[in-house]
């Protein structure tokens, strides 16, 4: 998808100034807010540091006014989905991340926000089906969200997905000791016994790994 020009130079601006203090950052763009009230890209720029602030109001204000002001920018709804997810209001989430994956189908990330949101409301199932289609699609997920997503299935299916990441991202410690886990859960315990081996071997220090594998061991009957 090819990003608008004035979107794109505004991300080259932010890129510049993320070294800056939040608060600069809003003054900022609130003066130049003051020269150009009609540019709907800075409403968005500073209703995402009023959300990095966690100022859930500010920012759904900014992210309204942006919308007002172009109503085509359909990236105010994955803004403001993720705005209110972040402040408890799941179902209201929901319904911006359904109009904006309505007018960006498949977009990943908008994707992995729906289906945070849909675990929020106990709608498991949903939540899954998009996390499925998001780790598909997704050019580079963040391990967190082979997690959450194993979090939803039962143990055999939850290890499988969590193999998937590792195969993906390489063996990613927060992963491995998950899968470690279900491992035990299942009474797998040579896996297990293998997955430690590889975290310990990228350790600095072994103690608490060859515990670790010392514990296993002892779980599956054979002697220390």
């Amino acid at each position: 998808m090819r990003v608008p020009g004035v979107v794109f130079g505004l991300l080259l601006s932010a890129v510049a100034s993320a070294h800056l203090d939040p608060e600069l950052q809003i003054a900022d763009v609130t003066r130049r807010l003051q020269r150009e009230p009609g540019n709907a890209v800075l409403y968005l720029k500073r209703g995402d540091l009023h959300r990095s602030l966690r100022r859930w109001d500010l920012a759904l204000s900014d992210y309204d006014r942006t919308a007002a002001l172009n109503p085509t920018l359909a990236v105010v709804d994955l803004a403001r989905g993720k705005t209110l997810l972040e402040a408890g209001r799941a179902e209201h989430a929901r319904l911006a991340l359904d109009r904006f994956l309505g007018r960006q189908p498949g977009h990943p990330e908008g994707l992995v926000a729906r289906a945070q949101a849909q675990a929020s409301l106990g709608h498991f199932q949903s939540a899954l089906d998009d996390y499925n289609q998001a780790l598909l699609r997704h050019p580079a997920p963040r391990p967190e969200y082979y997690l959450e997503r194993a979090k939803l299935q039962p143990p055999g299916a939850a290890l499988r997905g969590l193999d998937q990441g590792i195969a993906r991202l390489g063996p990613v410690v927060t992963l491995e000791l998950a899968a470690i886990d279900l491992d035990l859960e299942l009474r797998n315990y040579d896996s297990a016994v293998a997955r430690v081996d590889r975290i310990a071997a990228q350790a600095a220090r072994q103690d608490h790994w060859l515990a670790r594998r010392a514990e296993i061991l002892r779980l599956k009957g054979v002697p220390r």
